[in-house]
This record gives structure tokens, sequence and C-alpha cells, in this order.
């Protein structure tokens, strides 16, 4: 048997976002109130406390866009290949392949 398939773009952030309506934002949540804590404790210096506030809470946003572009930065857009047969798995990605019993 014998599977082609190639995914595009607009395939991915459809099912991430998806993904992050089911049940990834909890550790979008997770992430963010800990990057603004952490954040908080690592600038707390006793004084400009409207500014560090501002500043933690801009980090898990920019850590909430770093986790929305990065899977789209990462795409590859070439065709990929599954093979199984009698002998294993082969699979074929661009020019890589690799076999597996």
């Amino acid at each position: 048997m014998i599977i082609r398939y190639r995914t595009g773009r607009d395939e991915i952030w459809r099912w991430y976002w998806m993904y992050r309506r089911a049940s990834l934002w909890r550790t979008w949540l997770l992430y963010g109130a800990a990057a603004f804590c952490l954040t908080l404790l690592a600038s707390y210096n006793g004084g400009r406390g409207p500014q560090i506030f501002l500043v933690a809470t801009c980090v898990p946003i920019l850590l909430w866009a770093f986790f929305a572009i990065f899977p789209q930065v990462m795409f590859k857009s070439k065709e990929r290949t599954f093979e199984i047969g009698p002998n294993g798995i082969d699979t074929e990605i661009g020019g890589n392949r690799t076999h597996r019993d």
C-alpha cells in the first residue's frame, strides 16, 4: 500500500486553531501564567511596579504569538510518501528516504 500526501499552510493553520480550541488553550494558559510570574520575579527590583507589570504582561503575549507562528515557519510543503509492505515501512519526504522493519 502506498500513501502520498501533501499539506498546505492553510491546513496546518486550521488544524492548529482547532486543536487549540479543543485542549491546547490549557497549555497556553499555563505557559502564559508561568512566563508572567517568572518575568515579574526576574525583573522585580523594588521600585518600578507599573513598568514591570507591563513587561510581564507583554511576555506571555509574545510567547503565545511564537506558539502560533512556529508551526507556520517550520512547515515543509514537500510531498510525503508512506509505503507499507511485507518488508516494513518506507517513508520519503522530499529526497530523504527511511526504512523501518
